[in-house]
């Protein structure tokens, strides 16, 4: 499903779908490109990117979510 289509539905709150979604891919690939830039490239095949993954998912869906569905700071 588009973030525009999350939007209508009221599951994302993004003033601009587009932005946001380029925004998430930077989020996503940002480690992957710092480590070509600064890694030998066999090291790549290497790493787990699984952690930096999912803290970049976790982050945007919670800086995305409508203010209604976020958690308080107890975690609540």
């Amino acid at each position: 499903m588009s973030f525009f289509a999350q939007v209508e539905s009221g599951t994302l709150n993004l003033a601009c779908p587009d932005r946001a979604a380029a925004l998430f891919m930077h989020m996503i690939c940002a480690e992957l490109h710092e480590c070509a830039l600064f890694d030998r490239a066999d090291a790549i095949a290497h790493i787990d990117f699984t952690p930096h993954l999912k803290h970049a998912i976790d982050i945007f869906l919670y800086g995305a979510a409508p203010r209604t569905a976020r958690p308080t700071q107890d975690g609540a």
